[in-house]
């Protein structure tokens, strides 16, 4: 075979008779890859289009840095190296690979071979009157009835009571965690009071009365802690006040006995002077002298340790002048150790409280509907379902095809939430003994839902 003279536009990745092997081989690898993806251009009669949360596997022949797994993002966009955002949302499958191959086709490679195939498509989720609430793997064709299947059908007759100890638990779970998050409001303020100097702070209360009062005695606690942090500081403060207040005292005195010492140092000194003018004149003696020159010498003497030990007490000084501002320094330092760590938890105790919420809702709505009777399939089903930012609710049968992303409720027309309330009051539901404290809870979790709860996923 003789080998075109040709140059291909780019010369980066293929040149010569090597170019029509790789095509070939191309187009056979691309084939092998569209067979071996999973069926989702046709969901019903509709083609699939691309949403967010979706993993699109994506695989440029030869150029395995721009191959991978990639999640579409709240945009409906990609991330590819070298393309920058690549918006594929509302787009089918085949759209979304020919606006690939286009972007990596201006400028970036030379003919690429692009394959698109949808990976892990967006959950659906199932709540209501069903065992087990929650996000299940969508598959093609799924129903509203194949969706009850996975969440394993309806409760079971006779399961009230295990239904109304998972309420229990939800409800005791989401109390603690908002007790938590109040307990560290307070002590929030309490720490950024103390930061900044202030002597008092002050919380907005929230809440019903139970929580208030709770709220009330978090606070009164953080207040008293205040003051007791404030009252320990000034206590440190005040003691090295005083202790730096002896020093000085100390080096006052010393001075004044330097002046003096001085005093007398010049004193000795002009006696000294006296003494050597009647020596030249013939008139003093020797001995005189000596003794002059060594009272000169001590008081010298004396003036060198004076200094000596004023020197000391000003290193004194020093260091409780340092003392304090470490003392300062340090209580700051720990006050942001603190603050910091308690946001961390915060944001822990913010995070997981929605879901705590949540989770109590769904199981309030259990132990309403669970005790309903199972004569008949009166259940009324709903699909929310959100298309490009556009969510809609809709009332529909067992048999109504499923998109990823749906949100399928279960429901009973009726609810015979009055019959549990006064089974409760009794103290004995279905025979067993839960007493009027759990109906009081019940009612007050019942009385604080909405009409027509709304999931946001």
């Amino acid at each position: 075979m003789s080998r075109s003279t040709t140059k291909p536009a780019d010369t980066r990745l293929w040149t010569g008779g090597r170019w029509a092997a790789i095509i070939i081989g191309a187009f056979v690898s691309l084939g092998a890859l569209q067979a071996a993806a999973p069926a989702v251009a046709e969901t019903g009669p509709l083609q699939y289009r691309v949403s967010p949360g979706d993993r699109l596997a994506i695989t440029v022949l030869g150029q395995p840095e721009l191959s991978g797994d990639f999640v579409v993002d709240g945009q409906g966009s990609i991330q590819l190296p070298l393309t920058g955002p690549i918006t594929v949302g509302n787009l089918t499958v085949e759209d979304a690979r020919q606006r690939i191959n286009q972007l990596l086709a201006d400028g970036i490679l030379t003919k690429p071979a692009v394959a698109v195939r949808v990976s892990e498509m967006q959950p659906i989720f199932v709540l209501g009157d069903v065992r087990t609430p929650g996000a299940y793997t969508f598959r093609f064709n799924s129903t509203v009835k194949s969706a009850l299947a996975m969440a394993g059908g309806a409760p079971a007759p006779g399961a009230q009571n295990a239904v109304l100890g998972e309420f229990l638990q939800a409800e005791e779970r989401y109390r603690q965690l908002a007790s938590q998050r109040r307990s560290l409001l307070v002590r929030k303020a309490r720490l950024e009071a103390e930061r900044d100097g202030k002597t008092s702070f002050v919380v907005p209360m929230t809440g019903n009365p139970e929580e208030r009062a709770d709220f009330l005695t978090l606070l009164g606690e953080e207040r008293d802690s205040l003051r007791a942090a404030i009252d320990d500081r000034r206590e440190q403060v005040e003691q090295l006040a005083a202790q730096k207040q002896r020093i000085k005292e100390s080096i006052d005195a010393l001075n004044g006995q330097l002046t003096a010492m001085r005093k007398r140092m010049a004193l000795a000194q002009e006696k000294t002077e006296i003494y050597n003018n009647l020596e030249r004149k013939g008139y003093g003696r020797r001995a005189t002298k000596i003794d002059a020159l060594l009272v000169e010498a001590g008081n010298e003497g004396d003036v060198w340790r004076l200094r000596s030990e004023i020197s000391v007490q000003q290193s004194h000084l020093a260091d409780v002048d340092s003392r304090i501002r470490e003392l300062t320094t340090t209580h700051q330092r720990k006050i942001r150790a603190e603050l910091n760590d308690l946001r961390m938890r915060l944001r822990d105790v913010d995070a997981a409280l929605p879901t705590a919420q949540e989770l109590r809702e769904v199981r309030l709505q259990l132990a309403s509907y669970t005790s309903s009777s199972d004569a008949g399939d009166t259940r009324q089903y709903t699909i929310t379902r959100t298309r490009n930012g556009v969510t809609s609710v809709m009332q529909v049968g067992d048999t109504a095809l499923l998109e990823p992303g749906d949100v399928v409720e279960v429901k009973r027309p009726a609810s015979p939430m009055a019959q549990i309330q006064a089974n409760l009051a009794a103290g004995t539901p279905d025979g067993g003994t839960l007493g009027k404290v759990t109906a009081h809870r019940l009612r007050a979790a019942q009385a604080q839902l909405p009409r027509q709860p709304v999931v946001e996923r």
